[in-house]
This record gives structure tokens, sequence and C-alpha cells, in this order.
């Protein structure tokens, strides 16, 4: 499978949420699948691209990166292909058209951008494709609230609780990609 990965491209981040994206680049790598990603070589973003490549370095690593943030000089030097694109709103479509799944890990609003669109087309019915967040860390406790929320209140119809998962170890993400 082709797995997006959504993530946070901050340096400055705690810790535990490089090693949170360091498991989740090998077990891409362990399992076979490749990676289409931000292609930027900073954050997790780097991070995924660094442990998928440290576990398998033949297996197939994508970035695609928006023009504005190849001039800042953030394009990676470990993806065996870097796709360039004129803005975010194509980025997510070639990512969104060449994976086969979504996994978002910690991150911001670009991070909740791409994963929320995701999650909105599967429910429109233009993708079934998996939706999850690899979240050990409990990141997303408070959006998870508020998405129950908008099912509690009727906001969102409860034929739709299975939308997206959430993974707090890898060996759940086998459930999803296979």
């Amino acid at each position: 499978m082709k797995i997006c990965v959504y993530c946070s491209s901050s340096n400055h981040i705690p810790e535990k949420y490089f090693q949170v994206a360091s498991e989740l680049g090998s077990w891409v790598a362990k399992n076979g699948h490749s990676i289409i990603y931000g292609g930027a070589s900073v954050g997790l973003m780097e991070e995924v691209a660094r442990s998928f490549k440290a576990e398998n370095p033949a297996g197939e690593l994508i970035g695609v990166i928006p023009q504005k943030i190849i001039d800042m000089g953030l394009t990676t030097s470990l993806a065996d292909q870097v796709i360039e694109v004129v803005d975010m709103k194509e980025r997510k479509e070639i990512m969104r058209q060449t994976g086969d799944g979504y996994i978002a890990l910690p991150g911001s609003f670009g991070t909740l951008d791409e994963i929320i669109e995701e999650i909105v087309l599967r429910q429109l019915g233009y993708h079934n494709k998996p939706i999850v967040f690899y979240d050990p860390h409990q990141f997303y406790s408070d959006l998870y609230k508020q998405f129950d929320r908008f099912f509690s209140e009727d906001f969102i119809s409860k034929k739709f609780d299975s939308l997206y998962a959430v993974a707090g170890d890898t060996e759940k993400l086998g459930q999803f990609f296979y």
C-alpha cells in the first residue's frame, strides 16, 4: 500500500513525538508499504523519512512539496521521488489520488487540514480508504472529544462513527493497513 502520512514540520516539539514518527516510519517499511508525505527536511516529516529509509533503503518514499517550501530550502534529500507542486491544494490532491490510506501523526493546522479533508471526503463517499490517527500519547484527545460531541449533538449522523480510527500502537495499524 501507498500510505499518506500527515505530520508536523516543526523541529521544536517534544522528543516523544519524534519517537512516534520513527516508530511509524519503521513500521511502514517493515510491512512493505510505501510512504507519500510532505517531503520537507524538518520535523516529524524528516523523522518518518529517515526511519523508513533506515529500515528499508529500497522502500518507495515520495515527497510532495509546494514551491514555496522548496524556495525556503526545506526539501528532503531522502525521497526517491519529489513531486513539486504549486500550492497546498495541489499537494493534497496528488497525495489523495496516489495514496491507498492516510495516517495522521501529531501536527498542527496543516496536519488537521489534510486529515479532516480526508475524513470529509470519505463521509461524502469520494473514497473508502482507511484514515487513522497514530496517537500513542493521545495528542489529539481533545479533538476526539469534539468529534464525539458532533455525534452526540447530532451534527453528524452516528452512521458515520467509523470514518476514522485511532491507533495507540503499531500493532493496531495492521488492522487497517495490510
